[in-house]
């Protein structure tokens, strides 16, 4: 993967957790991140290995009325 398309895929992955329609402009999604509230969490199950890539993310939008939940994990 390319370093420009790996970085389209991070800005689309943070633009769908800002709640930003597609097309967004990438200066449009910086302000709309800036403005959520981002939250990490972890958890105590065994779905969470802790091994290595575990990640919890909650993002709730600026008007507080829209969360968007991220929850993965890696195997050995």
């Amino acid at each position: 993967m390319s370093p420009s398309s790996a970085s389209r895929g991070n800005l689309k992955s943070l633009a769908a957790l800002a709640g930003c329609p597609e097309g967004t402009s990438a200066a449009e999604v910086e302000a709309q991140v800036l403005d959520c509230v981002w939250h990490g969490f972890s958890a105590g199950t065994t779905w969470f290995e802790h091994v290595a890539w575990d990640v919890g993310l909650a993002v709730l939008s600026p008007g507080r009325r829209r969360l968007a939940v991220l929850a993965a994990t890696d195997t050995d």
